[in-house]
């Protein structure tokens, strides 16, 4: 909701509103920029061992997907603005979300599952 409603009044600004558009590039920058530097804070304290993260089938698919096509036109629009720099620090926030995303949504339609190993090691020896 922080990164998801402002970004897309950014957008906004940026299509319809082309005097401000420099100040609503710089306002996306900014958003972008603090929500993937604490992106990346999350993923070193879970390679560290501080945090443990997960998949879970227990999403909104409307909300997640509206949020990341957000953050992805953002990206775009970053790109074609000229702000390449910053388009590349966010491109693996974006990229990572993405795929995560995309697994959230196979887990909660059901398409994948996810299983402890070992059960499944001891089935297929008993057969």
């Amino acid at each position: 909701m922080f990164l998801k409603y402002p970004s897309l009044l950014c957008l906004i600004i940026i299509a319809f509103y082309p005097q401000y558009a420099d100040d609503a590039a710089v306002i996306l920058y900014c958003l972008l920029s603090v929500f993937a530097t604490l992106f990346y804070l999350l993923i070193l304290s879970t390679i560290i061992g501080i945090r443990e993260i997960g998949l879970t089938d227990k999403i909104d698919i409307n909300y997640t997907w509206q949020s990341r096509t957000i953050q992805v036109a953002s990206l775009v629009v970053l790109m074609k603005l000229g702000l390449t720099d910053v388009a590349y620090y966010i491109l693996p926030f974006a990229l990572i979300g993405l795929a995560a995303d995309v697994f959230s949504t196979l887990l909660y339609m059901g398409v994948i599952e996810v299983g402890d190993a070992d059960q499944e090691d001891d089935q297929e020896d008993e057969q």
